[in-house]
């Protein structure tokens, strides 16, 4: 348990520090184009972050989950709380998800808008990245579970 602490504390540190640096450079470029463009792969890079780092894990699925939902902690109080402001008829409710959604500016201005579920992108998001980490930690455990049989 004390590993999955550990990891999960690492992870959140990282995926801030992420957050943080991408929120400085869509700050300051938020008005070209091009930027925005290269700003997606801004945010695959910070999908292929929660995946890398659960595949350097090892741990399985299940440990992989607990260690992206600690990872994602700040997301998921954000997504929480503006869900909780949505329920009480507060307009300024998705304000709350803009430091989370720093690294995927990008890709929201690339996909095209499906309605709805647009506007819940960025809690879909939290969703996501758990996931993403929880599969990476289960594909690194049966990487090496495999490598070890064949070597």
């Amino acid at each position: 348990m004390r590993k999955i602490l550990d990891d999960g504390l690492k992870l959140f540190t990282v995926s801030t520090a992420y957050i943080l640096l991408s929120s400085v450079y869509f700050s300051f470029l938020w008005h070209s184009r091009i930027a925005m463009q290269l700003g997606t792969i801004i945010g695959i890079g910070f999908l292929g972050l929660w995946f890398y780092y659960g595949l350097k894990l090892k741990m399985g699925f299940i440990k992989g989950l607990m260690v992206g939902l600690m990872g994602a902690a700040g997301g998921i109080l954000l997504a929480g709380f503006s869900l909780v402001m949505v329920l009480k008829d507060l307009e300024s409710a998705f304000w709350f998800m803009i430091p989370w959604t720093y690294p995927f500016v990008g890709i929201f201005e690339v996909i095209p808008y499906p309605g709805v579920i647009d506007n819940y992108l960025p809690h879909i998001s939290v969703i996501i990245v758990v996931v993403l980490t929880a599969l990476g930690s289960w594909a690194g455990k049966a990487r090496s579970c495999c490598s070890r049989m064949n070597g």
